[in-house]
């Protein structure tokens, strides 16, 4: 039995993709050959008003963290690490570590506007980047595009696992009951989840309902599953441009109860935030949102943008379609969909089908699993 340690620095009780991957990774984890011991910092939940006070109470907690494994260090094969600061100051300290790459250091920093391209800071994040994956005796990604991203920086591709994102296929199931939807009034509808945070391209939904108006498409509803700070927004923009029939919000559900509200819709709709960093950022890393793999495991086929391996992921295997990212190629992307209902019911049945096959957490963890236990 592999004796690991286990960092996590995310707060396992919000609904947050990060969260979710963590949880269904450990549970699966702890029913195989491993041997987990989880290290963590209590500070993670605790959060104050300033940002200069969350920075430290983070960077105390982490030291802490640190700490406490050197004087473990040589009871473990190997740390398995997902943070990459943290695995930044782990590869100074001769760390056998795994790093699981869920995002992109440099591009996410552009994406946040934490520094700017080819400034001193970006050049530094580079460098952090290039340690933490030469130093890491093994590196799993959630998509072919991250991995290709290492080897371009000269990581050897023998050291690599692509284990993708997957669903909880328990939980996202499609025999169990569905909610009522209130104000369906038999539309189409096509679903839609998130935190509302920029990254989830939520501002284009207006423009692409302004699109179907102006195209007297009157028969599409789109149900809206998420709240955030910037659900507001959205709500006063669509009854500036008098768009709200178009929408059906549901409000933030508990991530359990989301299967319920879904199994309702004919097809999601998958969106990325059009900025030239994000646009960049997918056409690298390809499909790798967890909500998509919860689509497909309630029989779901999804709309997205045609960016990095979409095309490839949904078209080639007849479980979801691709346009353009502009909204107005979204909106005649949905008219041509539901105009034919036998090849909706047809991507849909193979959306369930691929889930079962190749997208729930017990075959993805069951991958990284052999990886982890194989010799180097």
């Amino acid at each position: 039995m592999v004796n690991i340690g286990f960092i996590i620095f995310t707060d396992l009780s919000k609904q947050r993709a990060d969260a979710i991957h963590i949880k269904n990774l450990l549970r699966e984890f702890e029913a195989s050959q491993l041997k987990l011991t989880v290290f963590t910092s209590k500070l993670e939940n605790i959060q104050f008003r300033l940002k200069q006070l969350n920075f430290l109470k983070k960077m105390f907690g982490r030291s802490v963290v640190l700490l406490k494994m050197l004087t473990v260090k040589n009871k473990y094969e190997l740390f398995y690490v997902r943070d990459w600061l943290f695995a930044y100051l782990m590869s100074f300290f001769g760390f056998s570590y795994v790093f699981e790459i869920n995002g992109l250091l440099c591009y996410e920093g552009l994406i946040r506007n934490y520094f700017k391209s080819g400034s001193t800071v970006h050049s530094m994040f580079r460098r952090i980047e290039k340690r933490v994956l030469k130093s890491a005796i093994k590196i799993i990604c959630v998509s072919q595009g991250m991995k290709d991203y290492c080897t371009a920086m000269g990581i050897d591709a023998r050291k690599i696992l692509v284990a993708e994102n997957a669903a909880d296929t328990e939980t996202f199931n499609p025999e169990v009951p569905g909610a009522q939807i209130n104000g369906r009034n038999n539309k189409i509808l096509i679903g839609w989840v998130g935190s509302f945070e920029s990254h989830h391209g939520f501002e284009d939904l207006v423009s692409i309902a302004a699109r179907l108006r102006n195209r007297n498409c009157t028969n599409v509803r789109f149900l809206i599953i998420g709240g955030g700070k910037s659900k507001t927004k959205l709500e006063q923009s669509l009854t500036k441009e008098n768009l709200q029939d178009y929408f059906i919000f549901c409000g933030n559900v508990a991530w359990s109860e989301v299967p319920k509200y879904l199994l309702n819709v004919e097809f999601c709709l998958c969106l990325d935030k059009r900025s030239k960093e994000n646009l960049e950022y997918r056409n690298t890393i390809g499909v790798t949102q967890i909500k998509v793999y919860e689509y497909l495991a309630l029989g779901k086929a999804v709309l997205a943008q045609d960016l990095g391996n979409a095309g490839d992921f949904f078209e080639t295997r007849k479980i979801g379609w691709v346009c353009g990212a502009e909204p107005e190629e979204v909106a005649d992307k949905i008219i041509e969909v539901i105009k034919n209902p036998q090849q909706i019911r047809e991507y849909s049945k193979n959306a369930l089908a691929q889930s079962r096959m190749k997208h729930s957490w017990k075959i993805t963890a069951g991958k990284i699993v052999d990886f982890l236990t194989e010799s180097p």
